[in-house]
């Protein structure tokens, strides 16, 4: 992966979620790795790299019926991993811990009726502490 070209985000800004594949004719093509590609994606996701869960959600919605539009964008989630190979999660020690001043924010987020095939909402937080 190292002369491939890489993407400044995991999914496009405009992209909407693909509906499901009604017709299994088009769907599960045997040469196309994506099911792996999803699995391994998850787990970069719960270990080290929670910037790409929203890409990677939408990507596993298609794990039992997906096309080559759903592949192309898995790729594109790889091309944004190898554009930002060196990003990962840095712990660092608070000043805060020593004065005991911590302080917790938290920040949610949902859309209504987004998805395309049952309307179902989708929701997120993040909590923070300090910065």
């Amino acid at each position: 992966m190292s002369n491939t070209s890489t993407a400044n985000s995991p999914q496009m800004h405009n992209e909407k979620m693909l509906r499901l594949e009604k017709d299994k004719s088009k769907v599960n093509d045997p040469v196309l790795p994506y099911r792996q590609l999803v699995g391994k994606l998850q787990y970069l996701v719960s270990c080290t790299r929670p910037d790409i869960v929203n890409a990677v959600r939408c990507l596993g919605r298609h794990a039992g019926a997906y096309t080559k539009e759903n592949f192309t964008s898995a790729k594109r989630v790889l091309q944004y991993l190898a554009g930002t190979r060196t990003y990962g999660l840095v712990y660092r020690r608070l000043s805060a811990l020593q004065d005991g001043k911590l302080q917790l924010y938290a920040y949610s987020d949902a859309d209504h009726a987004n998805c395309p095939d049952t309307s179902r909402s989708i929701s997120g937080h993040v909590l923070r502490l300090n910065n």
